[in-house]
């Protein structure tokens, strides 16, 4: 397994027993899960969808304890190999219950002082091979579901990547707008108070104007042509 999970995934600090208990880990949580899907899906509540059911499993499942491999599940239930590994573990289960019932009965029905029977001969050897064969076949499976895990968690990385770059450029161009609004409100504050400071040197200008224009007046006059009221103010 180590070294399918090596060549397909590539250097890994993982060891062996590591990746066999993570995929164990993995398993038995998956299908635990899929125990409580299965339960709501047989419930058939009418109202709910595919999303709420799924809710309603995830709670199902924190009610034994935490709901840790949820997103696991999402990615082996497409997976034709997991549906293979689940049949054959429902058919591998109910063998032995079979087999723990046939035990029970043939045992029940024996006379009390008979000895019991011994098990059949080769039962052992031949669960040993069975093990053996469903180890090679499930070490496959568990790589290559590790391995699908792997590069769509390599997926979803990138596209956090990708997200984070854009929103990083949306950030930018804002900001670069917010900047050029400001340079514009800047400049335009410029203008007005170049034109405020214009007006108020043209006002001053023809205050000046009209004020010499009138000291002329005034010095223009002929105080002898004046009554004599005006002649007084005028001196």
């Amino acid at each position: 397994m180590q070294q399918h999970f090596t060549e397909n995934i590539g250097a890994s600090s993982r060891t062996k027993i590591s990746i066999e208990n993570r995929w164990t880990i993995i398993q038995k949580a998956v299908s635990k899960f899929c125990g409580f899907y299965a339960a709501i899906e047989r419930r058939n509540e009418s109202g709910k969808n595919e999303q709420d059911r799924i809710n309603d499993s995830i709670r199902m499942y924190e009610d034994t304890e935490p709901c840790q491999f949820d997103h696991c599940w999402v990615v082996l239930r497409g997976e034709l190999k997991w549906h293979e590994k689940m049949a054959e573990t429902n058919m591998e289960q109910k063998a032995n219950q079979k087999h723990s019932q046939d035990s029970k009965i043939e045992i029940n029905t024996m006379h009390t002082g008979s000895a019991l029977p011994e098990r059949p001969e080769g039962w052992d050897s031949a669960k040993k091979r069975s093990r053996m064969m469903g180890y090679t076949s499930s070490s496959s499976t568990a790589v290559e579901m590790l391995q699908k895990m792997h590069e769509r968690g390599e997926k979803n990385d990138e596209t956090e990547d990708q997200l984070r770059q854009e929103m990083f450029q949306m950030e930018r161009e804002r900001l670069d707008l917010q900047k050029l609004n400001w340079q514009k409100k800047w400049a335009a504050w410029e203008k007005k108070w170049a034109i405020m400071e214009s007006d108020s040197k043209l006002r001053q200008e023809e205050y000046e104007l009209n004020q010499w224009n009138a000291d002329l007046i005034v010095m223009s006059q002929d105080l002898e042509k004046l009554t004599p009221p005006l002649r007084a103010m005028y001196e």
